[in-house]
């Protein structure tokens, strides 16, 4: 999944999936098993904005589509507030 999000990532920003998750189709009525991704842009050499992370994602659903299908009420919703980096293993711990 990282390697498919790094190709269309700007210079300056890199991505991590700290966590996934396999949903059985027999816990959650789908007609198939589920990914659940927890995807974390951060900003290397550039300031990440809410509004930079929101086009990444939204980039980052046009490229994933291309190999996975994404359910369709999942898509085009707004990232997360920010926070910084050194605070993800307690976010991760609630999560």
């Amino acid at each position: 999944m990282v390697k498919i999000i790094h190709c269309v990532l700007p210079e300056g920003f890199t991505v991590i999936v700290p966590t996934r998750k396999v949903l059985d189709k027999k816990e959650t009525g789908y007609e198939s098993d589920i990914m659940v991704f927890l995807i974390v842009y951060c900003g290397e050499s550039k300031p990440l904005t809410r509004t930079i992370a929101d086009g990444l994602r939204n980039r980052t659903e046009t490229e994933v589509e291309r190999y996975f299908p994404l359910r369709q009420n999942r898509k085009g919703r707004l990232v997360s507030k920010e926070f910084p980096y050194m605070l993800l293993p307690s976010i991760l711990d609630d999560y």
